[in-house]
């Protein structure tokens, strides 16, 4: 990187190589939604950067060109460049996910594809982002803002996705404390696939032979946040799909989710989604 945040030129491509600190996104797309199973993307060539969070579900990318697939499963983002030949596509024939996507340029002044520039960092194929609410709530703002009207619309929506990239390279930069350890990664797949059941830190602390305190402990270092807040969120995501796609009053949804009542729900579907259920059911994706 250059001292100072300062511009750096590949000599010999003429193709000037951008700082983190002059990204200046240029944001073309955004939207947040509702995948049916067996969706596919492509195959197909992109030509501005795509990044996609995985509200929801499993997905799975294949390059084209190297027959490389990868598995991506709920809270990963999958950053695909530009004219990168590809294939998206949901792997569950049965239920649905959900993705948040923003397609941007990085710079104002060029095409990266065209070689008008290129990265000082360049983003890697996936980046586990579990846990992070900030980075969620990026996306989900990226899309109301990109959907609404303003007099200055355009410069939020690409103030917004700064922000959001500055946050994706505090993970890629070497040494990032946000890395998580296996472990953590093995005590997250198990609360997702056991959230019918409300897992607790009691839980997790039976499973992998630790105390309940260690649990708290490995949350607050690795992800910010507790085990309970943890649970609570994945049952939003999917009390989300609940409501949109099946279609379910916000009593059942709340009963299926295994909310005590109507009102603990819709005290908890605020706090993470930032609306009520019922103006989040009124409102498209």
């Amino acid at each position: 990187m250059a001292e100072n945040g300062k511009s750096m030129y590949n000599s010999k491509m003429k193709t000037k190589i951008i700082t983190i600190n002059e990204i200046s996104p240029d944001v073309h797309t955004s939207n947040y939604i509702a995948v049916e199973p067996g969706t596919t993307w492509g195959p197909r060539r992109m030509p501005d950067f795509e990044i996609i969070l995985i509200v929801s579900g499993e997905l799975s990318y294949l390059n084209c060109d190297t027959n490389n697939k990868t598995e991506l499963n709920e809270g990963e983002i999958l950053c695909i460049p530009p004219g990168e030949h590809h294939v998206f596509k949901c792997e569950n024939n049965s239920q649905y996910s959900a993705i948040a996507c923003i397609h941007l340029e990085l710079y104002k002044e060029g095409a990266f594809l065209y070689k008008d520039y290129s990265l000082s960092i360049f983003p890697p194929l996936v980046t586990d982002v579990k846990g992070d609410t900030a980075i969620h709530e990026l996306f989900r703002n990226c899309r109301n803002t990109f959907e609404g009207f303003g007099k200055y619309r355009k410069e939020i929506l690409d103030s917004m996705a700064k922000e959001l990239w500055l946050r994706l390279v505090e993970y890629w930069e070497a040494g990032s404390d946000k890395k998580i350890s296996p472990r953590m990664r093995q005590m997250t797949l198990f609360l997702q696939k056991n959230i019918d059941k409300s897992p607790t830190r009691n839980d997790l602390a039976k499973k992998f032979t630790i105390t309940p305190g260690h649990v708290n402990s490995l949350f607050k270092k690795e992800l910010g946040t507790s085990p309970a807040k943890f649970v609570r969120r994945i049952k939003i995501y999917r009390a989300c799909q609940l409501l949109r796609e099946d279609d379910l009053n916000i009593k059942e949804t709340a009963d299926r989710m295994g909310f005590y009542d109507e009102f603990h729900f819709s005290k908890a579907f605020k706090q993470v989604m930032g609306v009520s259920p019922s103006k989040f059911k009124g409102k498209s994706l």
